[in-house]
This record gives structure tokens, C-alpha cells and sequence, in this order.
């Protein structure tokens, strides 16, 4: 992985995938962000128990370093499911700013639509792209 720096958030990218044209990917870590206490951090999780405003900034931070519109970020209700969401104009955005719209009971995402920054949250779980 190749960690580089965005408005002093650090994010990393895979030189494999950074080939691939049209194909923009990073993974964030923890560094940084609002969040208090036991989450101190960029926590960009509703769902583990941190202020909702401060989840709500951290993407803000995220969004900003990255130049991606907040309200391109889909994210899922993940809960260790099989089921895979197809993200369309529909959906983008679906998560972005509040649990109670993230597409429900989905753990994996994809989409052929140009700009839809799909958002997988991990902590104990190994992600596959």
C-alpha cells in the first residue's frame, strides 16, 4: 500500500488498482478527526456508539480531503450478511449522513456509475475489493 496525505488526512491506495483507469479507491485509517473519548479518532461509524455529529464531521473531513461530495458516499447497514447491493443514481448517497438510510442488511457493494464513492466500513473483518 502507498500512503499519501490529503488536507493532512492520510489515506492509502493499492498500486495494482491504481492502473486501472476510471478506478479511484483509498482506504482510510483512524488518524485525525473529532470524534472524543473512546473513539477519538476519524471514526466514520454511526453505528458503534459516537456522537452522530462528530461521525457526521469526520466524513465531512474526509469528504473535503479527498474532493469527493459527502453525498456521493453510499454506505450499507452492514451485519455480516451475503447480500450485495448494486449501487445506481438511486441509491448514491444512501448512509452518507445518517445510519437510518444506509441500504439495509447489505455487506458488499458495486456499481458502474461514474462517481459513486461506495464507503465499506471494517474493523475485525478483512475487506475484499
Amino acid at each position: 500500500m502507498v500512503r499519501t496525505e490529503h488536507q493532512g488526512v492520510p489515506v492509502h491506495s493499492f498500486p495494482l488498482l491504481a492502473g486501472h483507469s476510471g478506478l479511484r479507491h483509498f482506504v482510510s485509517g483512524r488518524e485525525g478527526g473529532v470524534s472524543e473519548g473512546s473513539f477519538a479518532s476519524l471514526n466514520m461509524g454511526f453505528h458503534v456508539g459516537d456522537k452522530s455529529f462528530d461521525v457526521l464531521q469526520n466524513r465531512r473531513i474526509l469528504s473535503e480531503a479527498i474532493g469527493v461530495d459527502i453525498f456521493r458516499f453510499t454506505f450499507a447497514n452492514q451485519c455480516h450478511t451475503a447480500n450485495i447491493a448494486v449501487v445506481d443514481d438511486n441509491l448514491r448517497g444512501r448512509g452518507a449522513a445518517e445510519l437510518s438510510t444506509a441500504i439495509p442488511y447489505t455487506d458488499g457493494l458495486m456499481t458502474n456509475i461514474p462517481g459513486i464513492c461506495l464507503c465499506v466500513l471494517v474493523a475485525d473483518c478483512v475487506p475484499i475489493i
